[in-house]
């Protein structure tokens, strides 16, 4: 015995496109103990850097009487590695410090930026996750002792290089994740699709074949939940009784 579900965010009953809650109608009496999903189709219309991501940077000069300040990269754009670049000059160069001559490149062969100042050295510290790995940075700050910083790390301008999708009828580890869905491979504004290669092998245990009411949450590698910023997503889950343990 089986059945198949199709999930919609905009059929949802409470909460938002990306943590939602809908009305299934589960067969009376049911033995499920399995649960996979089949199909997915989730939007890219996630920004790399929104209200629930740390966007602050801060920034120490020890040139001409030094200055501290703290700056902000502006969320709610879709960044490539040319406006982020202008992004950081910008903002670094209207902080309100005595450098003002800020300098930031994208090498496309190494994947690094250049961030310079002719003025002299500067520290950059206490930034996010994110941040960090959208510019190279490396663990703890960013020095640029000589007047000039070249990123540690290739940039990743992804927000999630894996989506997972949780639910609550999912048990799988007590982790509640149904499936990982892979996003690099797709341009923002578009579509991530996802089709199971193997039900059997992609199936995780059931939490709850009781349950009239299905749970999802898409969630980053963190944990967090990712903004779908209102765009719907769409599921088709399949539950069923299966003989294994």
């Amino acid at each position: 015995m089986q059945k198949i579900f199709s999930i919609d965010s905009r059929n949802r009953v409470q909460g938002t496109t990306s943590n939602f809650t809908v009305d299934v109608q589960m067969p009376f009496n049911n033995n499920f103990n399995r649960c996979a999903i089949l199909e997915a189709e989730i939007p890219k219309s996630f920004y790399q850097l929104d209200s629930s991501t740390v966007n602050t940077i801060e920034m120490t000069e020890f040139a001409s009487g030094g200055f501290t300040g703290t700056i902000t990269i502006t969320p709610g754009i879709f960044y490539t590695t040319s406006s982020l670049g202008i992004e950081l000059r910008t903002q670094l160069n209207g902080a309100g410090g005595n450098y003002n001559d800020y300098v930031v490149e994208f090498d496309s062969t190494t994947g690094r930026y250049t961030i310079s100042s002719p003025t002299g050295p500067f520290f950059l510290a206490n930034y996010g996750t994110l941040v960090q790995k959208y510019f190279g940075f490396g663990d703890g700050s960013a020095q640029a002792g000589g007047g000039t910083y070249v990123s540690e790390n290739v940039v990743n301008l992804q927000r999630a290089d894996v989506l997972y999708i949780r639910t609550n009828f999912a048990l799988n580890n007590n982790d509640n994740v149904i499936a990982e869905i892979y996003t690099n491979n797709y341009p923002n504004l578009g579509v991530i699709p996802f089709q199971t290669q193997d039900t059997r092998y992609s199936s995780v245990t059931m939490n709850n074949n009781n349950t009239n009411q299905f749970q999802f949450s898409i969630q980053d590698n963190d944990g967090a939940v990712i903004d779908l910023n209102g765009v719907d997503c769409r599921f088709k889950v399949v539950c069923w009784e299966c003989p294994c343990p």
